[in-house]
C-alpha cells in the first residue's frame, strides 16, 4: 500500500476513528471500543461526559434539546416553536397538517376528527355515531331499515341470505347451490373437498366419513358402529361379554362367580361352591394343584412349618438360657444371627415374662460391646498399654497374632475381645503359641498322670484291705479252734 493509498483511508475516519456513515473503525459499528457512538452517546442513550441524556450543548441523541428542537429550532415533526414547518414556511406540513396532527378541517393523520369519525362519519370499528356500518347494520347484526338481519335485499351483515348464499350465488366456503367451487368451477375446492366436506374417496379433513367414522371403522370418541372401542369396551366399559375391564360383569361378579369383596354369587361368602376363594384357594390355603399362595405343596409347607417350630423353640430357648445366665452374651452371639434386640421382641411377643425381658434388656450394653468390630488401624494409632510401670505401645505382629490365636481357639473376633486378649499377652498372662492339638494333649496327659496316680492309690487300698481280711480270717480260725478245744 503506497502513501496515497494509506492518506485516503485515514481521511475516511474522523479523530475518534468514525467515518462519515458512523461507522467504527476498530468494532465496525456504530459504537467504539468503550461503547459510545461518534456524537459520544452510549446504547442507552447518555452522553459520557456529562452521565446524562443530554451533551454539553443540551441535545440527547437525536439532536433535540429539552423541549423537542434541533439546532435550527425544529422539531421532529419539522415545525419551530411558533408552529411554522420548515418545508412550506405555513403552519401546514406538505400533506396539510398543522403541528398538532390536524388539517384543515380538522381530521388527523388517520383520517379521524377529534370526536373520532372519518370524513364519511364512521369510527375505527366501523360504526357511526347510531351504531350502525357502512351497509346499515349494527354490533348485533341487525339492519336500521329492516330491524331484522337481513337488509332490505335479502342479505345479512356478511353479505349472504338465509340460504347462506351471496349475491354471486355462492355460499361462504365458495360453492353455488349446484355444489360447484367457485375457484375451480368442479365439485371439489382446491384443497380437494365438495361443499359437505368430504373429499372424493369420502372423507373430510379430520378422517371421518359421512356417518361420522374414519379408515378404521371408528367415531370422533373412538367407538365403532356395533358401539365398542378399539379395547372392546362399550361407552359404559363393557365388552361384548358384558365383562369390563376388570373381568366384573353388569351385576358385579366376575366370570367365577365373584364381587369386588370376593363374595361368591351362589354361596354368599369367600368360597364357591367347591370350596374355592376368588384367588383359587381352598380353606387350607391350597389350590387344586395342591400348591399354596407361597407356591409350596403340603409336604413342603409342613417342612416350613416343622421348620418355623424349630426356630421359635431354639429363639424360646435361646431368650431363656441368656435371660437366667445359662447361656453368656459371646455363646449367644456365635450361636445365633438373631440380634438381641430382635430376641427382646420376640420375648415380649411370645410373652415368656417379664424378668426374661428385663434381663435381655440388661444384655443390650454387653451385646453392642461384643458386636462392636475391631478396628486395628484405629488400634494401633491410638493405644498404649501401662505394663510395669512402662507404657508399651503393641504392634501389627502383636494383633495379628492375638487375632490369629483366636481364631485358632474358635473365639470370637471383636473390639473387647481382641484388645483384652492383646493386653493378657503383652502382660505375660497369656501363652499364644500353644495350638489347640497341644492343650489337648497337655490336658490329656494330666487326665492320665491323674487317673495312674488314683489307680496306683486304689490298688494300695485294695491290698490293705485284702490283707485286713486274711488277718480277720485268720483270727476267726483261731477262735473257732480254740473253742473247740474248751469243749
Amino acid at each position: 500500500m503506497n502513501n496515497k493509498e494509506e492518506s485516503t483511508l485515514d481521511e475516511e475516519y474522523d479523530a475518534y476513528g468514525f467515518n462519515i456513515n458512523g461507522i467504527n473503525r476498530d468494532t465496525g459499528t456504530k459504537y467504539d471500543a468503550n461503547g459510545y457512538d461518534m456524537h459520544g452517546f452510549n446504547r442507552r442513550g447518555y452522553y459520557k461526559d456529562t452521565n446524562s441524556l443530554y451533551d454539553p450543548y443540551g441535545y440527547d441523541v437525536n439532536g433535540y434539546d429539552r423541549d423537542g428542537y434541533d439546532v435550527f429550532g425544529y422539531d421532529a415533526y419539522g415545525y419551530n416553536r411558533e408552529g411554522i414547518h420548515r418545508d412550506t414556511g405555513t403552519i401546514y406540513d406538505k400533506k396539510g397538517f398543522k403541528r398538532n396532527g390536524y388539517d384543515k378541517d380538522g381530521f388527523n393523520r388517520k383520517g379521524f376528527n377529534r370526536d373520532g369519525y372519518d370524513r364519511d362519519g364512521f369510527n375505527k370499528d366501523g360504526y357511526d355515531k347510531d351504531g350502525f356500518d357502512r351497509n346499515g347494520f349494527n354490533s348485533y347484526g341487525i339492519n336500521k331499515y329492516t330491524n331484522t338481519k337481513y337488509d332490505q335485499e335479502g342479505y345479512d351483515y356478511r353479505g349472504y341470505d338465509k340460504d347462506g348464499y351471496d349475491k354471486e350465488g355462492f355460499n361462504i366456503i365458495g360453492f353455488n347451490r349446484e355444489g360447484i367451487d367457485k375457484q375451480t368451477n368442479t365439485k371439489y375446492n382446491a384443497y380437494g373437498y365438495d361443499r359437505d366436506g368430504f373429499n372424493s374417496i369420502g372423507y373430510d379433513v379430520n378422517g371421518y366419513d359421512r356417518d361420522g367414522y374414519d379408515s378404521e371403522g371408528y367415531d370422533k370418541n373412538g367407538f365403532n358402529r356395533e358401539g365398542y372401542n378399539r379395547k372392546g369396551y362399550d361407552k359404559d366399559g363393557f365388552n361384548k361379554e358384558g365383562f369390563n375391564k376388570y373381568g366384573f360383569g353388569r351385576d358385579g361378579f366376575n366370570r367365577d362367580g365373584f364381587n369386588r369383596e370376593g363374595i361368591h354369587r351362589d354361596t354368599g361368602t369367600k368360597f364357591n361352591n367347591e370350596g374355592f376363594d376368588r384367588e383359587g384357594y381352598g380353606k387350607d390355603g391350597f389350590n387344586r394343584e395342591g400348591i399354596d399362595r407361597t407356591g409350596k405343596d403340603r409336604r413342603e409347607r409342613a417342612e416350613t412349618r416343622k421348620r418355623q417350630t424349630r426356630n421359635w423353640m431354639i429363639l424360646r430357648e435361646n431368650a431363656i438360657k441368656l435371660a437366667s445366665g445359662k447361656m453368656t452374651i459371646q455363646e449367644y452371639i456365635m450361636k445365633a444371627k438373631t440380634s438381641i434386640d430382635d430376641l427382646i421382641i420376640f420375648a415380649k411377643k411370645e410373652h415368656l415374662g417379664a424378668d426374661v425381658i428385663r434381663n435381655l434388656i440388661k444384655c443390650r450394653e454387653t451385646y453392642k460391646m461384643y458386636k462392636r468390630p475391631f478396628n486395628k488401624a484405629e488400634y494401633l494409632k491410638t493405644t498404649s498399654l501401662l505394663i510395669n510401670g512402662e507404657m508399651v505401645k503393641p504392634t501389627e505382629q502383636d494383633v495379628d497374632d492375638c487375632i490369629e490365636y483366636l481364631k485358632t481357639n474358635n473365639e470370637m473376633i471383636c473390639d473387647a475381645i481382641v484388645k483384652s486378649t492383646i493386653s493378657q499377652f503383652k502382660r505375660g498372662e497369656l501363652d499364644i503359641t500353644k495350638k489347640p492339638d497341644q492343650l489337648v494333649e497337655e490336658t490329656t496327659q494330666t487326665q492320665l498322670e491323674c487317673l495312674e496316680s488314683e489307680q496306683g492309690r486304689l490298688t494300695k487300698v485294695l491290698e490293705e484291705v485284702h490283707k485286713l481280711e486274711m488277718k480277720v480270717d485268720k483270727q476267726d480260725r483261731n477262735d473257732s479252734l480254740k473253742n473247740r478245744r474248751i469243749k
